[in-house]
């Protein structure tokens, strides 16, 4: 059940992050903020996480919960920090560019 919710749209939201978020704020911004590094960092992470289930016949009841935990406080550390910074760093015209140019690549 994950594994699909992963592919079908995990995925794509990092590669949103990585791809568009991310360099956006890096044309304002410093690119090596330490968020913008434990961003990048946790999701090496939850990828080498998710690829190790792939592989599990029978993933450990612990491994299935220190993936839930990094990824919850992933995205708690996100809405609570890095949004805020970009927030806070891009012009608010360019943000609303920004926001756009997420939400259409989140479609797909």
């Amino acid at each position: 059940m994950f594994l699909a919710f992963w592919d079908r749209a995990g995925v794509r939201h990092f590669g949103v992050e990585e791809e568009v978020l991310l360099p956006a704020f890096a044309r304002w911004g410093d690119a090596d903020d330490p968020l913008v590094a434990r961003t990048l960092c946790d999701h090496v992470a939850i990828r080498a996480s998710i690829a190790a289930l792939r592989v599990s016949a029978s993933p450990s009841l612990g491994d299935l919960v220190a993936l839930g935990e990094r990824l919850a406080e992933h995205v708690r550390m996100e809405e609570r920090e890095l949004f805020g910074l970009i927030e806070r760093t891009i012009p608010p015209a360019d943000l609303d560019l920004l926001a756009d140019r997420v939400a259409r690549a989140e479609r797909g």
